[in-house]
């Protein structure tokens, strides 16, 4: 019978879906997309920086660096070749520091220590002067990257890449088909959403980069040492409204 049927099928109502939707997105400071599009938007600033600071070598970009090798081996450049391959053992190094500081200080404090990190090298490198060795400065942030990349590793439950978009668009792409076609996905047109602002912030900041560094040189970090300055912030405080959506959740 009709009355035995909910009013609205299968479907939650409205209010009970958002408030579901609130208490998965927010989770903890270091999986929010706000910290999520500052962090993108440091990675893209990164790499425009090396690559115009420092001869066409990327920081972050680890494909582009292979292609490079590649390239440049084929053609007998292996100087040129070393150079691109040299920030490719940087970020793996980086990578298995983060996984063991991870295991020994746990997830939220060893991403508390990449950004501290992070930020500390980036101030390191605005004091060091011009003709200081541009190869050191990009292995540098090869391997704050790589920290960087490894230690914020999901936005809203969702594993992303903050510093390369490649992944990112892939994501967005694959959950915005899987929303449209049969019946609508809520979470998967969220998670389409999430990834493509991603995406776009990664594009936003690589563009600022290029922009500053051909302006003001080295001391175009200052701006990606501001944000992950912001998200440091956002991570050490909770907010008041976060902790009221956790507690509900809980109940």
């Amino acid at each position: 019978m009709s009355g035995d049927r909910p009013l609205f099928g299968s479907r939650e109502p409205m209010v009970v879906a958002a408030r579901r939707e609130a208490d998965e997105t927010a989770s903890s400071p270091q999986e929010s997309l706000l910290v999520a599009m500052l962090l993108s938007a440091a990675g893209g600033f990164l790499d425009a920086y090396t690559w115009l600071a420092y001869g066409g070598v990327f920081a972050t970009a680890q494909t582009g660096n292979a292609v490079l090798v590649g390239v440049h081996a084929a053609s007998g450049q292996w100087t040129r070749a070393l150079q691109n391959f040299l920030p490719i053992a940087a970020f793996a190094i980086g990578v298995f520091v983060a996984s063991r500081l991870r295991a020994r200080a746990g997830e939220p404090r060893a991403a508390l220590i990449s950004l501290v990190v992070e930020i500390v090298l980036l101030g390191v490198v605005m004091a060091m002067p011009s003709a200081f060795p541009g190869l050191v400065v990009t292995l540098g942030i090869s391997f704050v990257a790589a920290l960087q990349n490894s230690s914020f590793g999901k936005v809203e439950g969702w594993h992303y890449n903050s510093v390369i978009a490649t992944g990112d668009l892939s994501q967005s792409v694959e959950a915005l088909v899987g929303g449209m076609i049969g019946p609508r996905d809520r979470r998967a047109m969220r998670q389409a959403r999430v990834f493509a602002t991603i995406c776009v912030t990664f594009l936003v900041g690589a563009g600022f980069g290029a922009m500053a560094t051909e302006h003001v040189g080295h001391r175009a970090l200052a701006l990606p040492a501001v944000l992950l300055l912001l998200v440091l912030s956002l991570c050490v405080a909770e907010t008041p409204s976060r902790k009221l959506l956790t507690n509900d959740g809980a109940r």
